[in-house]
């Protein structure tokens, strides 16, 4: 998931980079010698996700549209010390299809104007997804001092 609006100066709606996104992944975590390594080490996992997005920058990039893929991922998670969070790190290729409709701002940026005969439907197939993410797993029982009971 990712929203960034940037609004300043007189025209407050010049520029906007808006990203919603929902997805979910099953994985298969490869063998684990202890169980305080759960959720850690290597992974393989399946993904789908579908989103929604507007890319505007002043009047040369002006684009709004759904987007949704589906694929396959590849990833390493590490515990951070004695803390319960984990340091997780993957890639993803797949297939992704987008429908994209581009527009003009109107010369105050208050309004939108559709442009009819910029709009399609992109298709596309290799890594989709490179990601770093910091996780805190939940339902695993944690003492106070930071191990695993």
């Amino acid at each position: 998931h990712l929203d960034f609006v940037v609004r300043y100066g007189p025209n407050k709606n010049k520029y906007a980079l808006q990203m919603w996104e929902i997805g979910v992944e099953p994985r298969w975590w490869f063998h684990r010698t202890d169980a305080r390594d759960r959720l850690s080490g290597h992974f393989i996992g399946a993904y789908a996700m579908s989103g929604i997005y507007d890319f505007q920058n002043d009047t040369k990039i002006c684009y709004q549209g759904e987007a949704w893929s589906a694929g396959l991922s590849y990833g390493y998670a590490m515990k951070l010390g004695k803390s319960p969070l984990n340091l997780e790190f993957a890639v993803s290729v797949g297939y992704l299809t987008a429908t994209y409709r581009h527009y003009s701002p109107s010369i105050d940026y208050d309004s939108l104007i559709a442009d009819l005969y910029e709009s399609g439907k992109t298709h596309y197939f290799g890594p989709t997804k490179a990601k770093v993410s910091l996780v805190l797993p939940i339902g695993i029982r944690y003492n106070k001092k930071g191990g695993e009971r």
